[in-house]
């Protein structure tokens, strides 16, 4: 009986191991499979209020162009990597409290906060350096000759400046918030015009 016992002993780290490998690959397993569900239009304009964006991004080229792409709305809200998609979810977890509070639950209510909702998001792309943007874009494989010259010259001197693609590229896929300025616009009218000479 005694060497039975000592039998089991020698195998239980094993078998904990294994069944730790087993559990880890199912909670991956569903995790990723949550994760896919969770990262769907469908899922993502379930609640009313996300009807507005979701019109909004039909009406612009990341929906209908000429190549046949339709960006999904993870595939600008939702970080490439993991960690960030995580992260990502968690912060969503605000976004279904504000639902069920209604404070984005009129058309009126949704434009009160939309500077604030878009300044946030556009935070968060700054600080992650436009990673969603560069899934399909990339200042590399942009061709000079496809590109007007002056937008292959910003995009030139905005890579060698170590600017992020939202920091130019504000209002791409929804309407800017009607109180939002263009800092550049903002300066260029702070600066009075030259007085002629004489």
């Amino acid at each position: 009986m005694a060497r039975a016992s000592g039998r089991f002993r020698s195998r239980w780290p094993w078998a904990v191991l294994l069944l730790g490998l087993v559990l880890g690959a199912l909670a991956f397993a569903g995790g990723s499979f949550a994760l896919q569900r969770v990262e769907t239009n469908a899922f993502c304009t379930s609640c009313h209020t996300m009807q507005t964006p979701l019109a909004e991004m039909k009406l612009s080229m990341h929906h209908g162009n000429r190549s046949g792409v339709a960006a999904q709305c993870a595939d600008c809200h939702v970080p490439p990597d993991t960690a960030g998609r995580l992260l990502r979810h968690l912060q969503g977890a605000r976004e279904l409290w504000h639902e069920q509070q209604g404070t984005i639950s009129t058309p009126e209510k949704f434009e009160a906060r939309r500077l604030l909702m878009a300044t946030r998001e556009w935070g968060r792309m700054q600080a992650g350096g436009s990673a969603e943007c560069r899934r399909c874009h990339a200042f590399e494989a942009m061709a000079p000759d496809v590109q007007k010259k002056s937008a292959y010259a910003k995009h030139q001197r905005a890579q060698a400046e170590g600017k992020s693609c939202i920091a130019c590229h504000k209002g791409i896929a929804h309407d800017l918030p009607r109180d939002w300025q263009d800092p550049e616009d903002a300066a260029a009218a702070r600066v009075p015009p030259a007085t002629p000479a004489g």
